[in-house]
């Protein structure tokens, strides 16, 4: 098999284990949130159908991953989404899937499937108890927990928001959720628009209040719940000297916090409903390596594999802090 003239094997996948995978089977949505990383809103006329988002899934068999974040779009508005769960069951991995919703999508006919996955992660975004969907999305968390699946919430943390952070916890603790992630904004898809990036972006004085903040809720809540918040460790995708991780080792924060380098290209990469192949789903400028409906996944990896071991990896890396140190992860 070839590409670029150079003949290429499966070889070098062999033993190959990834940490993360994004599948988004659609970039339908029914919300329209301002700083979505990926945009979503309408159909993406040239997503794949249902025969090729299978067929994908198909191709997923054989690579070794820890986790996978089947997203969107919204998954449970894609009319895929109980078939590639039952395929994936038929696999042996639902157990390694995290679902990411917005939760306000009735979960009918999942009851069988959803207590297999790893977790179905809520984005907690707009959901504000006055003026926001929570009381809309209350009863979906409470059918998921109640039907044994592990929940989890997750919230976009901007410089206006920080204060709602209490909030977020308080609700996790009353509805019995063993986790919550906050991640920091970032400047993608709908909140690379320079309205958005102005009202929401956070600078060197709103790092410092977050870091406060989060270490504040550990500090109070950590014993009862997993509290988790990544962020970029710089402020640009030069290397800056992570001068956000190293802003959080200097705060009393740094107790809880890890610096995760780039793994794109060698440990994840990011399937979109288009069937594009891309080694990052938070790159402005993402590498597409190959398209799933024209060229064999592995043949797509193993092109990912022989561009990182040429050095052309990103300076971007992640701060990561969790009250668990077990659960130094991106999930």
């Amino acid at each position: 098999m070839c590409y670029n003239g150079n003949i290429v094997t499966y070889n070098m996948l062999e033993g190959k284990s990834y940490d993360l995978v994004h599948l988004l089977p659609t970039n339908q949505c029914n919300l329209g949130c301002n700083f979505c990383l990926a945009s979503s809103g309408k159909v993406d006329p040239e997503e794949m159908n249902k025969k090729q988002v299978l067929n994908v899934v198909e191709q997923l068999g054989p690579i070794d991953y820890k986790y996978m974040h089947l997203e969107g779009g919204e998954p449970f508005v894609s009319g895929n989404l109980f078939e590639i769960l039952t395929a994936f069951r038929r696999l042996g991995k639902l157990g390694n899937i995290t679902i990411i919703t917005n939760g306000t999508v009735p979960i009918d006919g999942y009851e069988k499937l959803l207590p297999e996955v790893d977790g179905v992660m809520f984005s907690f975004d707009n959901h504000r108890p006055q003026g926001g969907r929570y009381l809309d999305i209350l009863p979906n968390i409470i059918a998921f927990r109640d039907h044994g699946v592990p929940v989890k919430l997750r919230t976009t943390v901007t410089r206006s928001n920080i204060d709602f952070m209490e909030e977020v916890v308080r609700i996790a603790l009353a509805n019995r959720i063993p986790t919550v992630r906050f991640g920091a904004y970032k400047v993608l898809g709908r909140g690379a628009r320079k309205k958005v990036r102005d009202e929401y972006a956070l600078g060197e004085e709103d790092y410092l209040r977050l870091f406060d903040e989060t270490h504040r809720l550990i500090q109070r809540h950590g014993n009862d719940l997993t509290i988790k918040l990544s962020t970029p460790a710089s402020f640009t995708l030069e290397n800056d000297g992570n001068r956000i991780y190293q802003m959080a080792k200097r705060h009393q924060i740094g107790q809880y916090s890890k610096l995760e380098p780039c793994f794109a290209y060698h440990r994840q990469f990011n399937i979109s409903p288009n069937g594009d192949v891309t080694q990052c789903n938070e790159s402005r400028t993402p590498l597409v390596l190959g398209n799933v409906i024209t060229d064999p996944l592995q043949t797509i990896l193993t092109r990912g594999e022989n561009i990182f071991r040429q050095g052309h990896g990103c300076t971007h890396g992640h701060l990561l802090i969790s009250s668990n140190p077990a659960t130094f992860n991106m999930q």
